[in-house]
């Protein structure tokens, strides 16, 4: 008799555990985010860029089609981050939204910016290398950008710049600035 009051003891309680999981916490239900990604012209659409979408330490990944549509079902109740992401493109700004359980939320456009990579080479009025040079590349906001210096060399390379224009100050440590 002891031992059938402990199990139906336990039968009550993981019923009601699993009761007060789902009541009201909607587990299970599914929204969904569709949009597009362009480029910086809001027409051309950017095919297979890698689409990702964060909430938190969950990370989901999809890739756009040939119109650079995506659709993504996701967890309900949570707020993602959408960023898209190419070799030559990444994403302006990241775009932030609620999923909705049952329903599909339509981001629009999310615009990718192109990015490139400057490079090149600093010399003194003798075209001689300028070894560690200090380099600075500010946006049009009077941002620093990237900072650092020249190699033994002079020779200088900036990855992963987005488009836009820039100012380059180029410091030497010796007798001249250029």
């Amino acid at each position: 008799m002891n031992k059938l009051i402990r199990i139906l003891a336990l039968i009550i309680g993981i019923g009601y555990l699993f009761i007060g999981c789902y009541k009201g916490a909607e587990i299970g239900d599914t929204g969904g985010v569709k949009g597009q990604m362009v480029q910086s012209d809001g027409v051309t659409p950017v095919v297979s860029a890698t689409v990702r979408v964060v909430a938190g330490q969950e990370v989901i990944t999809s890739t756009t089609d040939n119109n650079g549509n995506f659709a993504l079902k996701l967890g309900a109740g949570k707020t993602y981050q959408i960023i898209g992401v190419t070799s030559s493109f990444r994403s302006a700004s990241p775009v932030s939204v609620r999923v909705v359980a049952n329903k599909t939320i339509d981001v629009g456009k999310i615009i990718l910016k192109g990015v490139g990579s400057i490079v090149g080479r600093v010399v003194d009025e003798n075209n001689n290398p300028v070894s560690n040079a200090r380099i600075q590349l500010v946006d049009s906001q009077s941002r620093i950008i990237y900072e650092g210096l020249a190699d033994s060399a002079g020779n200088i390379n900036l990855n992963d710049i987005s488009e836009g224009t820039y100012t380059i100050i180029i410091t030497s440590f010796s007798k001249n600035n250029y």
